[in-house]
C-alpha cells in the first residue's frame, strides 16, 4: 500500500537535522573542452570523524542526454550513508516553480543519511502549473500540463516539453549514466526494462514539485508520495 505523506513546510529543526554528513566529492560541470558526457569529479572535503561521509554529486542534465537543452541546472546525487543499512529505495525530490534542486540540498542530503539513494531532479519548471492554467476552459488543464512535463507527450497547448526534457526521460538517463559511470554503487536497481523502477521509488516535492509529485503517484505505483 502507498502512504501519501504531505509537506507544508520544512522548519528549522529539520534542517539543521539534515546537516549531518560530510560532502567528499562532488561532480560538476566538465571543463572547457572535454566531453559533456565525461564531467569531472572534484574533491572538496574530506569526510569528518565526527559523521558519517556521503559521495555526493552535482551531475549536469546535459551530460546524461546532449540533446537535454532546457533546465540546465544540475541534479544532486547522493549515495546512502555508510553508517546506516542500505534500504534499497530511492528518493527523488522534484522543485518548486522557478528554484533548482541544490535549493533543496539538505533534504535530498536528509534521505541519504536514512539509507536511501537520493535524487534532486533538474526538470522544466519555469511557469507554474497553477497559472498556466488559470482561465483555462480545458477541465483536466492541470492534469495534460503535468502529463506533458511527466512523459513529454503533446498532451497540452499551453507547455511544450520535448520527450528527452520530460521527467521520466531526465531521471531514466540520469539512472543509466550513474550506472555506467559507478556500477557498484547500486544505481541500477532502481531500472527496469529501460525505465524508471517507480515501486522502489519515493517521490516527493516542493510546491509545482509537490503537485507532480502526487501526479506521478496517480498514474504510477509508487513505494510512497
Amino acid at each position: 500500500m502507498q502512504r501519501i505523506v504531505g509537506w507544508c513546510a520544512v522548519g528549522a529543526g529539520l534542517l539543521s537535522a539534515c546537516g549531518g554528513g560530510s560532502i567528499v566529492s562532488i561532480q560538476g560541470a566538465a571543463p572547457a573542452g572535454s566531453p559533456v558526457g565525461n564531467p569531472s569529479l572534484v574533491v572538496v572535503t574530506p569526510p569528518t570523524p565526527a559523521a558519517p561521509a556521503l559521495v555526493e554529486r552535482e551531475v549536469p542534465p546535459a551530460a546524461t542526454d546532449p540533446t537535454i537543452r532546457t533546465a540546465l541546472e544540475p541534479h544532486i546525487v547522493i549515495n546512502p550513508s555508510p553508517a546506516v543499512t542500505a534500504r534499497g529505495r530511492l528518493f527523488v525530490f522534484l522543485p518548486g516553480t522557478g528554484a533548482t534542486p541544490t535549493v533543496y540540498r539538505l533534504i535530498v542530503r536528509a534521505a541519504a543519511l536514512r539509507g536511501v539513494h537520493a535524487i534532486g531532479l533538474s526538470y522544466p519548471n519555469d511557469q507554474a502549473v497553477g497559472s498556466l492554467c488559470n482561465g483555462s476552459p480545458e477541465p483536466d488543464c492541470h492534469g495534460q500540463v503535468r502529463g506533458e512535463v511527466f512523459t513529454g507527450e503533446d498532451l497540452s497547448p499551453l507547455v511544450s516539453v520535448a520527450p528527452a526534457e520530460s521527467l521520466t526521460s531526465r531521471l531514466t538517463r540520469l539512472l543509466t549514466t550513474l550506472h555506467a559511470q559507478f556500477p557498484a554503487e547500486g544505481w541500477g536497481q532502481y531500472l527496469v526494462g529501460g525505465e524508471p523502477d517507480w515501486s522502489r521509488i519515493r517521490i516527493a516535492g516542493h510546491l509545482q514539485g509537490g503537485g507532480h509529485a502526487a501526479y506521478i503517484a496517480k498514474r504510477k505505483k509508487v513505494d510512497r508520495a
